[in-house]
């Protein structure tokens, strides 16, 4: 980088730890594990997720005894309800949707953990 005298040497310095800061954020947001107390037998991970109002919309990596699976799942984190939309063994698989209607969420379920998890965010 070239310092011109326009540019304070600190101002550069300022903006790259930001980016760093920025580029930790982003890689963490991509997957994170999700501790489900009332499953320690299966590992749980948030692989994507996007909010629209109320309603977020994520994507969840099941792994256990060498098999690794995908659900997909809508969270209505104002109203503590959860919408399944489907289970497949890819990613590409749960682009398909049910017509399963939200339902409450039960306390120290699977989906209890994982709500507390994406609506705190």
């Amino acid at each position: 980088m070239k310092f011109t005298e326009n540019v304070h040497p600190l101002n550069c310095i300022r903006m790259m730890a930001l980016s760093m800061v920025l580029c930790v954020t982003s890689s963490y947001a991509v997957e994170r594990s999700v501790e489900v107390l009332s499953d320690k037998s299966t590992n749980y991970a948030v692989v994507s997720e996007s909010t629209s109002g109320d309603i977020t919309d994520v994507t969840i990596r099941l792994s256990r005894d060498n098999s690794i699976y995908y659900q997909r799942n809508f969270y209505d984190c104002k109203n503590l309800n959860v919408k399944h939309i489907g289970e497949a063994q890819s990613e590409q698989e749960l682009k398909k949707t049910n017509d399963e209607k939200f339902s409450p969420i039960i306390p120290e379920s699977v989906d209890y953990f994982i709500a507390n998890d994406v609506c705190r965010r």
